[in-house]
């Protein structure tokens, strides 16, 4: 099965229209915003069969789990490679527009 692909806003990036979000992954009672329990082994394998499937990004922040969604990320793709265009790391920025813009990997 071949997923739908869109073009990311104003970009030449194309996008599966189903991504993987990361927000609960690294989640612990202590961060306002608690998800309930999480495996991290579920985590990897989430990340892994989503991909397998066709799905080419991944919504991650630094906040996600206070970075251990980024480091699960890291762990599920580790050694791996896959068919995929480009891992999506969204953020919330401070910086003047013209640089929040930019495509370039510093500015992701």
């Amino acid at each position: 099965m071949k997923l739908e692909t869109s073009r990311l806003g104003q970009s030449d990036l194309e996008i599966t229209r189903v991504g993987i979000g990361t927000a609960p992954f690294g989640s612990t009672p202590n961060w306002r915003i608690y998800w309930g329990p999480q495996d991290e082994s579920e985590a990897i394998r989430t990340i892994e069969v989503a991909l397998d499937l066709g799905v080419n990004w991944i919504d991650t922040a630094p906040f996600y789990g206070w970075g251990q969604a980024e480091q699960i990320v890291g762990k599920a793709l580790l050694g791996k490679r896959y068919k995929m265009s480009k891992v999506v790391r969204g953020k919330i920025s401070q910086q003047p527009a013209s640089v929040a813009k930019s495509k370039s990997a510093c500015a992701i």
